[in-house]
């Protein structure tokens, strides 16, 4: 599978898992080393995203093709690769259940197997509920996100991060997941296991064979 079909498929595989939003909401990937990334053009949803709409962009967020559609919220991914080398993938999506937790919880409980991948490694933006639609928002988003895997936006939605497209996109559903979990026990007494416990499971869970093995799952079940 080439990048562009991997954004493409990870885009539809987010719009199938319950993250689509009409328009709203995009994916990006980086290769390693460049200073440009790809990402789906303003005025489709994830489902709808073709070759024929990803659109390159530079490091400072403008389009390399002036006429291309680009999102108002290109600086949530030009400002988080321009600080973080190490990812490839950035998602930012409006998925139901993040952001009904993001209204009344900064956190994640390590309560369910999809919770402990984002054990420790879940931060909270709080400077707004807007559009994150200008280069300093997008700085202090990326700020905010820091080296965590994921960042939940106060009343807004999320932004998930990875290496490769397969992880951020599966971590992506994950985080959705574990989500919901939460508040179907939301306000209940819970049972933490010890954290030995919780960060073994956490380090099986990143195994890059494992995001890679149910990345391949969501294609065949999303992607024709």
């Amino acid at each position: 599978m080439s990048d562009d079909q991997k954004l493409i498929a990870s885009a539809r595989i987010l719009a199938g898992e319950g993250h689509g939003d009409m328009t709203l909401g995009h994916v990006s990937y980086r290769r390693p080393g460049e200073d440009t990334f790809s990402i789906k053009a303003r005025g489709i949803g994830l489902e709808e995203l073709s070759s024929s709409t990803i659109i390159r962009a530079r490091l400072d967020g403008s389009p390399l093709d002036p006429e291309a559609a680009i999102h108002s919220e290109i600086f949530i991914h030009s400002e988080i690769y321009s600080m973080r080398p190490d990812i490839g993938c950035v998602i930012h999506t409006h998925p139901v259940h993040c952001v009904a937790l993001s209204c009344v919880s900064s956190h994640l409980l390590p309560i369910s197997q999809p919770a402990t991948l984002f054990y420790d490694d879940l931060a909270y933006f709080t400077d707004t509920i807007c559009l994150v639609d200008d280069r300093q928002l997008g700085i202090r988003l990326a700020q905010a996100l820091g080296t965590h895997r994921a960042i939940l936006m106060k009343n807004h939605g999320v932004v998930v991060v990875g290496k490769t497209v397969e992880e951020a996109t599966v971590s992506a559903l994950m985080l959705e997941t574990a989500a919901r979990i939460e508040l179907l026990t939301y306000g209940r007494q819970v049972q933490l296991f010890p954290r030995d416990d919780i960060l073994r499971l956490q380090a099986h869970t990143r195994k890059p064979g494992n995001f890679i093995t149910n990345f391949d799952y969501f294609s065949r079940k999303h992607v024709r």
